[in-house]
């Protein structure tokens, strides 16, 4: 089988059946199949994310309440930035624990944030909020953290210090 993307990336790839294809359709409201690629880095060019606490705080000033930062499962959060911050390391490197990334640009986002990460529910309207505060990209999408690739591997632990280089 082949799956094209966003983006138009196109990878080989093969549906993986299980008892999980009735769960996440019914959720999708249609059917939804999953897929597997060869090699896990075939797809995902960016296999790291960051975004500031500050940035999920802001976005929660807005909502009235406190935005759960998991509905947008980012790899790292950070603290000690100014609200989104790290938008600005777009084509830079930051240093994180013993690893050191490349931030490539914006993630832009999908209903999926809409839905809350312990229930799955729809419980709220990210992608209007976002897009009320922030606009849209120059693309139309509304973007919300910064997608990095790994320059050099290394350990990272939570409370490791993170520098733009």
């Amino acid at each position: 089988m082949v799956c094209e993307f966003s983006g138009g990336v196109v990878v080989a790839s093969r549906v993986v059946r299980g008892p999980w294809e009735q769960g996440l359709s019914a959720l999708a409201g249609h059917p939804v199949r999953v897929a597997r690629t060869p090699d896990p880095g075939d797809l995902y060019a960016y296999p790291a994310t960051v975004v500031s606490e500050a940035s999920i705080a802001r976005l929660s000033r807005e909502v009235g309440r406190e935005v759960d930062g998991r509905r947008f499962r980012l790899l790292l959060t950070v603290a000690g930035c100014e609200p989104h911050e790290e938008d600005a390391w777009q084509g830079q490197e930051i240093r994180v624990g013993g690893a050191v990334l490349g931030v490539n640009g914006p993630v832009d986002r999908c209903a999926a944030t809409t839905r809350h990460p312990d229930t799955g529910e729809r419980d709220l309207d990210t992608l209007r909020l976002i897009k009320d505060y922030r606009g849209r990209a120059a693309d139309g999408s509304i973007c919300f953290g910064m997608l990095a690739g790994v320059r050099r591997p290394g350990r990272v632990r939570v409370g490791d210090p993170v520098e733009p280089l």
